[in-house]
């Protein structure tokens, strides 16, 4: 760790005890997003005095009233120092944050109460990749939907469903752990427990998913090869015991369940 950062943190300490005495100051700050140079962001704050000390701070959310923001270590996405000048104090471009939109604060040495300047707007990651369907033929392999769920906070999702070539993309992913899952209507499941997103995120993972639970209970058993049995002969766009996708239930589609009778969706730890 460097000199640096060990000083921001000993500062952090000492700003964090006297926090809950700021009071909200944006008078003559404009809060507009920060503008970025080369994908960083820079901050310069001309209120300070020449030769203070100074901190950044970039915390969770979006917030107009400083009275409102939290210093808490929880909450805390970015902190830095730097000594200021004539001409005020600028920190050094820094990286975007890619865990959730956030505010970004300047606080320092006789300073009554922190100022807001500007906001930055999360940027996440993108994830692509490709999705196996057992018995399906190239061009028809649309339709497994890809989920990932946040571990920390469940109502943090992202979805993106397989296209013709079995091909997804996940837009504006966070950082952070996720649990993944794969589903497609009659075919057996996939779940991983942990998928960690961060900027250095590539998809490695092979799944395929295999044919045959008609019935959607994470196994296939005698009832999907009952449900199978009922629907011999039909034909249509997308009847669930269609299991090769050719439009029509029929032996075919048999010897795909017979594969993987018994055999139940896959939860990798």
């Amino acid at each position: 760790m460097s000199m640096k950062r060990i000083f921001s943190l000993a500062m952090a300490a000492t700003m964090l005890l006297s926090a809950t005495a700021y009071g909200a100051t944006v008078d003559g700050v404009t809060l507009a997003d920060l503008e970025k140079e080369d994908g960083k962001f820079n901050v310069t704050y001309t209120g300070a005095a020449d030769g203070k000390e100074y901190m950044i701070w970039a915390v969770k959310g979006t917030h107009t009233d400083a009275n409102e923001v939290s210093f808490a270590q929880s909450n805390v996405l970015y902190i830095n120092q730097n000594t200021a000048t004539a001409d005020g104090v600028t920190f050094d471009p820094f990286l975007p944050m890619k865990s959730e939109d956030s505010t970004v604060l300047v606080t320092g040495q006789g300073m009554e109460a922190p100022i807001i300047v500007g906001y930055i707007k999360a940027e996440g990651n993108t994830i692509s990749g490709n999705i196996g369907l057992g018995g399906r033929t190239s061009g028809k392999l649309a339709g497994a939907t890809v989920t990932l769920t946040s571990t920390t906070d469940e109502t943090v999702t992202y979805t993106a469903t397989t296209v013709a070539d079995g091909s997804f993309v996940l837009e504006n992913v966070m950082n952070g752990t996720y649990k993944m899952t794969v589903e497609r209507a009659s075919y057996l499941g996939y779940t991983k427990g942990t998928f960690t997103v961060n900027s250095n995120t590539t998809w490695t993972e092979s799944i395929v998913l295999l044919p045959g639970d008609i019935n959607g209970s994470g196994k296939v058993d005698a009832l999907d090869f009952m449900q199978l049995k009922k629907s011999l002969l039909q034909s249509g766009v997308e009847l669930p015991s269609d299991l090769n996708g050719s439009g029509k239930v029929d032996a075919l589609d048999f010897m795909l369940l017979k594969q993987n009778l018994l055999k139940s969706s896959t939860v990798v730890e």
